[in-house]
């Protein structure tokens, strides 16, 4: 009985040998390079879009979206939000909601429609976006703006303010000249 196991062992074969222990290492070694270099390069957009985002915005301390965790706390300040939020960050679902909120305020901070948050869930058309609203020459909607309409209400150059109309220009008139007088004459006897 165990000749037939043993039988059925020695069948099975040994694929060990097939790949060596170096070349596995080697292409996992070289997977983690390729996501380190794209994740280097995704963190260095989204700290270059934020940061051009809070200078259009007049949001002071641009410099903290290259610093993690204060990078959200510089979105709550685009935001207009209160910073205690950002204890509201790390508690899961709460977060998405959180996100979602934050970059609606953002987009409307710097006169896009907030909905544009729908798109930031789509791979690769996010990072588009992004770079849209940081680099677009829109103008940031300001308090006479709707901040809920999310657009950029347009211009009307207004006219310049209107002189009333001035009469045409007479020349002076000299009052009217009567006829020499004669005295009155006498009659004569």
């Amino acid at each position: 009985m165990f000749n037939f196991l043993l039988a059925q062992t020695q069948a099975i074969p040994d694929y060990s040998s097939a790949v060596s222990t170096s070349a596995a290492g080697g292409i996992i070694a070289g997977m983690l390079v390729i996501e380190l270099l794209v994740g280097a390069v995704v963190y260095v957009w989204l700290a270059l879009c934020l940061q051009f985002i809070a200078k259009k915005t007049n949001t002071p301390n641009g410099w903290m979206a290259w610093v993690p965790i204060a990078n959200m706390i510089l979105m709550l300040q685009i935001a207009k939000m209160p910073l205690w939020y950002i204890i509201l960050w790390f508690i899961p679902i709460v977060n998405i909601v959180i996100i979602i909120m934050v970059w609606v305020k953002i987009f409307e901070a710097c006169g896009k429609p907030g909905w544009w948050v729908i798109l930031m869930f789509l791979p690769l058309v996010n990072f588009i976006i992004l770079g849209v609203v940081a680099f677009s020459k829109s103008s940031v909607a300001t308090s006479a703006q709707s901040p809920t309409s999310g657009q950029v209400p347009p211009t009307v150059p207004t006219p310049p303010a209107a002189t009333p109309p001035t009469p045409p220009a007479t020349p002076p008139q000299s009052p009217p000249t009567l006829p020499p007088s004669t005295p009155p004459s006498t009659p004569s006897s």
